[in-house]
């Protein structure tokens, strides 16, 4: 894959996470300024949402990485013209990918929550209270 392929699905993932997190902005800041009232402490929520985000993209990474492992060991011994003969497989499980795509999502999930954070913290209770009613 060459990096603009990359780069496209780091985009699609984010636009991905950023709907996501749209769709339930409304309540998402609602719950934050109803919790903030009771006294939560905002590294608290901050942490939930950050352990929501990581989820997602842990989740994800998993599935791609078990389905794509999946995917080899069912069609490689069938496209392999020569099964028997050196070279080794060209298709090798690569933990070095698998690695910096943990990090991208660990960097991914710190992103995002500081921005759903910040934009959850700055509306004040009685304004949503105003604009839900």
């Amino acid at each position: 894959a060459t990096a603009d392929d990359w780069r496209a699905r780091n985009l699609v993932t984010v636009a991905g996470l950023g709907l996501y997190f749209a769709a339930n902005a409304e309540r998402r800041q609602l719950g934050a300024a109803v919790a903030r009232r009771l006294g939560l402490p905002t590294v608290q929520a901050a942490a939930a949402t950050g352990l929501e985000v990581l989820t997602i993209l842990v989740g994800g990474l998993l599935l791609g990485v078990g389905l794509s492992w999946l995917a080899v060991r069912l069609v490689f011994r069938k496209v392999d013209p020569l099964p028997h003969t050196e070279p080794d497989a060209l298709l090798r499980f690569d933990l070095s990918v698998v690695v910096a795509c943990a990090v991208a999502a660990l960097v991914t999930a710190v992103f995002v929550t500081w921005v759903v954070e910040w934009r959850t913290v700055r509306v004040s209770l009685p304004e949503l209270l105003r604009r839900a009613g």
